[in-house]
């Protein structure tokens, strides 16, 4: 739910839990505190996991439509 209302408003929250990075990641790869970040403009994409007990795992891949409709599309149809 949190995957897909951040790509709705177009942000990056911050990471849960997360006090202090490890030094050795790149800035801005993770995110500890502060308000969510914006993301640049365009399409994006964001994944979610979940991982439960006994090997039940499942992960999601959202992405936001395309600016521009593949070629060959108008108003949606082929």
């Amino acid at each position: 739910m949190f995957t897909v209302l951040a790509l709705a408003e177009g942000v990056a929250p911050p990471t849960r839990n997360l006090e202090t990075p490890a030094p050795d990641l790149l800035p801005g790869l993770v995110r500890g505190r502060g308000p969510p970040a914006a993301l640049r403009p365009g399409p994006a994409a964001a994944v979610s996991t979940s991982f439960g007990f006994g090997g039940v795992n499942a992960a999601l891949a959202f992405a936001t439509p395309p600016l521009v409709p593949p070629e060959g599309v108008i108003d949606g149809l082929p």
